[in-house]
């Protein structure tokens, strides 16, 4: 009865998932929900679950077959659900397009929750009846009145409640990666100041594909991709030429606030920006937040000189939000 209970809800946890959202657009405020995309296909079948569940609900046995075809149709939607993270998480990182319309519309989308709970239902599903499968073929000389049985329930309960504990531990390293040892301060420092001075030296050789490669993601997409960022990058350029400047040097001022959230570091940064004006230096101080995800081997960047913090967290839902500044 225990596992008959479990499916009937996670099965509803699953149909729930269509409803929640499932990809969030900050720029625009658009949030896109599982019913108007593949969420309405995975709805569907849960919905055949939960069918299957309460009809075998009273029933003294599980049919193998039909718990086989529910429990593949779970660990497929597990599957699938794990693929859509993967693949959102990508695009993040790589989107390439240089539609400047569709950049900046799709600035800082993140996928939402409702990806999450389908892969869980979907994998609790399967894992519930194959161990009700295995409960049931090594109890398969019981008796219907010795079914309930205290005992065996208790074993149930302990086997499905150590299950899906395992499941929540390789849940939880897929979400936020294995935690490695933080970086000292000097290490830290030393790490984002080469490369700030990579940044600069691009800027310097008007290197703009190497610039790029320093400026988040989710920066190039507010300048409208990957093209119209070097276009303003090469006018701005042009136009402290013609005011009689070039940029000399680029360089780490100080460090100020460090967060870290396993193996991701972001940092609010100062950086000194020295122009050369027909021998004479001159400095500009640009406030920013420095980005690593691998735990400070690489960095990029995000310019918040004269933003808010409201206007940066709306648009850029990746940033702590105990960053101060």
């Amino acid at each position: 009865m225990i596992f008959r209970r479990l499916l009937i809800l996670l099965s509803v946890l699953g149909i729930s998932s269509t409803f929640m959202p499932w990809l969030h657009y900050p720029k625009p405020n658009i949030t896109v929900y599982g019913y108007l995309s593949d969420g309405i296909v995975t709805g569907f079948l849960f919905f055949l679950i939960f069918i299957f569940s309460v009809y075998n609900f009273k029933k003294i046995r599980l049919n193998y077959i039909g718990s086989g075809l529910v429990a593949i149709i779970g660990l497929w939607m597990g599957v699938e659900a794990y693929k859509k993270i993967i693949e959102i998480e990508a695009e993040k990182l790589n989107f390439s397009s240089d539609n400047p319309i569709i950049s900046l519309s799709t600035a800082g989308f993140n996928q939402g929750i409702g990806i999450y709970v389908m892969g869980l239902a979907g994998i609790c599903i399967f894992t519930t009846i194959v161990i009700g499968l295995l409960f049931q073929f090594f109890n398969s000389d019981v008796t219907p009145k010795l079914e309930i049985n205290t005992n065996i329930k208790r074993k149930e309960l302990i086997t499905l409640i150590s299950s899906f504990g395992l499941i929540a531990i390789c849940t939880h390293f897929f979400v936020f990666g294995k935690i490695q040892s933080r970086p000292d301060d000097d290490e830290l420092k030393k790490s984002i100041s080469e490369s700030i001075a990579q940044m600069g030296k691009a800027i310097l050789n008007e290197n703009y594909d190497e610039f790029i490669k320093f400026n988040h993601p989710i920066m190039i997409q507010t300048y409208g991709g990957k093209q119209r960022t070097k276009d303003l990058l090469s006018a701005t350029l042009t136009e402290l030429k013609k005011s009689g400047y070039k940029v000399k040097s680029a360089e780490l001022n100080q460090v100020y606030d460090v967060k870290y959230k396993q193996n991701s570091i972001q940092a609010i940064i100062n950086q000194v920006l020295t122009l050369d004006s027909m021998s004479i230096d001159r400095t500009q101080i640009q406030k920013m937040i420095a980005i690593s995800d691998n735990n400070g081997k690489s960095w990029s960047f995000i310019n918040i000189d004269g933003k808010t913090k409201e206007e940066i967290t709306a648009l850029f839902p990746l940033i702590n939000p105990d960053l101060k500044f």
